[in-house]
C-alpha cells in the first residue's frame, strides 16, 4: 500500500564508484516489480544523481531524499527540477542537526526560497522538520510539533512529512510509544 518506496545502497560500500553502479543497478530491478513512486536517497548527491540516470520516468515519477542546508546538498535541486522529481526537503542546516523549533523552521524556509528560484511546484515538495528521540532530548518532540504548526501555517499547500518513530528511538516500549 506504499505511495513512495525509499532506495538508498549507502550501506553496501563506502566506495563511490561502487555504489554508484549499485544504485544503478538496482533502480531498473525494482522498477520492474512497481510502478510506486521510488525516492532515490543517498548522503551523496552523485549516487542520487546516477540512480535519476537510469530512472524511467515513463513507469513513475521518481522522488529524491534529500535536500538540506549541508555543504553539497543544494545540487539536488537543479536535479529534482531536471527530472521533474518530487524533493524531499529536511531541516538540517550548515552546521548540522538543529536544536530549536526556529532553526528547524529558518533551515527549511530557506530551502523553500531555493525551490522557488529553481521553480519547483509548491505540490512537488516535501518537508521534514527532523523528530529526534525524546531519551535523548525530551524537549525535541515538542520543538518538532511546533515547527510543523508554524510551517503549516506559513505553507499550507506543502506537504509534510517525518520520521515519527524517531522520537521513541532507545525508549522501553518503543512499540507502545509509536502507537
Amino acid at each position: 500500500g506504499a505511495n513512495i518506496i525509499d532506495i538508498c545502497v549507502d550501506e553496501i560500500c563506502v566506495d563511490e564508484n561502487e555504489r554508484n553502479e549499485w544504485m544503478q543497478w538496482i533502480i531498473p530491478v525494482v522498477q520492474e516489480m512497481s510502478d510506486v513512486t521510488f525516492a532515490v536517497d543517498s548522503s551523496d548527491p552523485l549516487t542520487v544523481t546516477a540512480g535519476l540516470e537510469v530512472y524511467d520516468c515513463s513507469k513513475s515519477r521518481p522522488a529524491i531524499n534529500s535536500v538540506n542546508l549541508e555543504v553539497g546538498r543544494d545540487v539536488l535541486i537543479p536535479l529534482a527540477k531536471k527530472y521533474n522529481a518530487l524533493l524531499f526537503a529536511n531541516a538540517s542546516g550548515k552546521d548540522g542537526i538543529p536544536n530549536t523549533k526556529e532553526e528547524r523552521v529558518e533551515n527549511l524556509e530557506q530551502i523553500m526560497s531555493m525551490m522557488d528560484e529553481e521553480g519547483i511546484p509548491i505540490e512537488d515538495r516535501y518537508l521534514d522538520p527532523l523528530a529526534f528521540p525524546v531519551g535523548a532530548a525530551p524537549e525535541a518532540p515538542q520543538h518538532y510539533l511546533d515547527a510543523v504548526s508554524e510551517l503549516r501555517a506559513k505553507y499550507p499547500e506543502v506537504h509534510l512529512f517525518g520520521g515519527h518513530s524517531n522520537t521513541s528511538f532507545g525508549m522501553p516500549q518503543r512499540k507502545v510509544l509509536n502507537s
